[in-house]
């Protein structure tokens, strides 16, 4: 049984349907968020209501895996960086979902290769692609870890990298 009966475009849909084939159903804060992706794509809310439940979402995801860390007292938490991209990702989809954007038959993807030489592939968090071809990169960072001194370095030779391929 479906949790949410839109239209095959909308995303709750398309989370819940993905879900439903190995019997599970989406967090409640997930199936917050992806109606606010959902009411932002048809034009039913603003970008402050969607900026507002990406922070909501992140936030109750991070204070789940907390208590969950707190009642088998796991010392470290499992990193929050995933859920982020996946965030990242649902408001894009909303965003190309939306008047002015619905028409450009442009979609999005994560961690897909992209060839940047004879063997070489480069794997973007989020990538916005028209066709096959990729116009947009967003990396997502949430934690800089042992590269925090040289994260700039790294940074600037990926921008290099993709300018090589055209995407700048």
């Amino acid at each position: 049984m479906s949790l949410y009966n839109g239209s095959m475009n909308d995303l709750l849909t398309r989370i819940c349907s993905s879900m439903n084939k190995d019997g599970l159903s989406p967090t409640q804060e997930m199936i917050t968020y992806a109606i606010a992706c959902d009411e932002y794509a048809s034009g039913k809310i603003e970008e402050d209501k969607l900026q507002l439940a990406l922070c909501t979402y992140m936030d109750q995801t991070a204070r789940r895996s907390r208590r969950i860390s707190e009642s088998i007292n796991r010392v470290k938490e499992p990193a929050i960086s995933e859920v982020f991209t996946e965030a990242t990702i649902m408001m894009i989809d909303a965003v190309l979902r939306s008047q002015g954007f619905v028409d450009k038959g442009m979609h999005v993807s994560s961690e897909n290769n992209v060839k940047i030489g004879e063997g070489k592939y480069l794997k973007p968090d989020v990538a916005i692609w028209k066709g096959d071809k990729i116009v947009a990169v967003i990396e997502c960072k949430t934690s800089l870890g042992r590269a925090r001194n040289e994260w700039e370095d790294a940074f600037n030779e990926r921008i290099k990298t993709f300018d090589s391929i055209g995407i700048s």
